[in-house]
C-alpha cells in the first residue's frame, strides 16, 4: 500500500487506501500546512477535478477525478488539512 501522496510539493500520509480494477480512493492523515501550502492544495484541487468524458461511446475510458478537502483552523495561518481523493475509470 502506498504510504504518501505529493500535493504541490506537500507529503500527505495515506491513512485508508481502497481500490480495485476501476477505482481507487485515499484518505490522508491530518496534516499541518500553513495558509500558502492551503491555497496551493485547493489551486490543485481545482485544476485537477474533472468529470468523464462525454461521448457517444459507453466505454471510452476516460477518468473522473473527485476530491474532498477538509480544513480546521488551528491558530492564525496554521490548518489541519485532511483530503479524500476518488478516482474511477469508465472501462
Amino acid at each position: 500500500m502506498k504510504t504518501n501522496k505529493m500535493y504541490v510539493g506537500i507529503s500527505l500520509k495515506i491513512a485508508q487506501a481502497d481500490g480495485d480494477y476501476d477505482y481507487q480512493k485515499l484518505i490522508s492523515k491530518k496534516t499541518l500546512v500553513n495558509t500558502v501550502q492551503l491555497e496551493q492544495i485547493k489551486e490543485y484541487i481545482t485544476e485537477h477535478t474533472h468529470d468523464y468524458q462525454m461521448t457517444e461511446y459507453d466505454c471510452n475510458g476516460s477518468t473522473r477525478v473527485e476530491y474532498i478537502l477538509k480544513t480546521w483552523k488551528i491558530i492564525k495561518g496554521l490548518y489541519l488539512i485532511k483530503i479524500k481523493e476518488h478516482i474511477s475509470w469508465d472501462c
